[in-house]
């Protein structure tokens, strides 16, 4: 049987009967994540880092002009907005939709064991530092200050993430 995956992360909320609801800020819209479509969200609510990362393989591993990986980086951005725009537009909306009266996403992932939390901790925390060791030790800042860019706003981007989960462990 699958392991039903819990969304957490910013403007990620539970309502009474459970449902998971993203928050849209600007819209003050909310709107409900049907369970089937909770994978393709969770991998759509990530789809700047993932152009990021497009980015910097286009550049390292495949060694292509700075400028072709940047507009590989920027279609593959754009194709992505463009399903989480279509996958929105699938989803029941609640108009004016108040988070204070709905559980927060963190609490919500205090509910995972505390191994599988410690392990995405430890995850993410050695991403953002062998991000910053590659930039270092390839010399980044001199010869491809694009590539050492984006690898330190991915290196932000899983500190971040290592912080919220190590947040989560100690407020068990």
């Amino acid at each position: 049987m699958a392991k039903e995956i819990v969304l957490n992360g910013r403007n990620i909320y539970y309502d009474k009967h459970n449902r998971a609801i993203y928050y849209n800020k600007r819209s003050q819209t909310g709107y409900i994540v049907p369970s089937e479509l909770t994978s393709r969200f969770q991998i759509l609510s990530f789809r700047y880092a993932i152009s990021l990362i497009v980015l910097i393989f286009c550049q390292l591993l495949f060694e292509l002009n700075i400028w072709i990986s940047i507009l590989i980086a920027v279609l593959s951005c754009a194709y992505m907005e463009w399903h989480y725009r279509k996958l929105l537009s699938r989803m029941t909306q609640i108009k004016n939709f108040n988070p204070e009266l709905a559980t927060s996403s963190t609490k919500e992932a205090a509910k995972l064991d505390t191994g599988g939390t410690l392990l995405r901790f430890g995850l993410y925390a050695a991403l953002s530092i062998l991000l910053v060791v590659n930039v270092v030790i390839e010399n980044y800042f001199e010869t491809n200050i694009i590539i050492a860019v984006a690898s330190i706003a991915v290196s932000l981007f899983s500190a971040y993430m290592a912080i919220r989960y190590l947040l989560t462990l100690t407020k068990r």
